[in-house]
């Protein structure tokens, strides 16, 4: 059983007599095992074969943040350009005029208001309007 970590990939898919072994280890004490036993004992209940083989390898993870630098240059660089040609298409008027807000309630009182200050702002004689 001594360095079943190396051999463990190499022996056939049932691997009937090591796991035998293993179980006739496992009734016995803890401390009544080797080191070589306890390392073969450890991997083959939770070492990485089988369904714990890590599916990505240590670097995966620069490949994936290079991925995602790549990604958000791009797309920086596709929102930068659609901008420039966006607002380069449109012409900006040289001279923005405000327009006068329209009044939202036109009842009565508030036209005669309106024409009065109307009136007032053209300067006209309000006796005679």
């Amino acid at each position: 059983l001594s360095n079943v970590e190396a051999m463990w990939t190499n022996l056939p898919p049932r691997k009937d007599g090591v796991r035998a072994q293993l179980e006739v280890l496992d009734q016995k004490s803890w401390k009544d095992l080797t080191i070589d036993e306890k390392k073969a004992a450890y991997y083959v209940s939770s070492g990485p074969h089988g369904a714990r083989t890590p599916v990505s390898k240590t670097s995966d993870g620069l490949k994936v943040l290079g991925g995602v630098l790549v990604s958000l240059s791009d797309s920086a660089a596709l929102f930068f350009s659609i901008r420039a040609v966006g607002s380069s298409a449109l012409p900006r008027p040289l001279l923005t005029v405000r327009q006068p807000r329209k009044h939202l309630v036109l009842n009565k009182e508030w036209q005669e208001a309106l024409n009065q200050q109307h009136a007032f702002d053209q300067k006209l004689n309000l006796y005679t309007f």
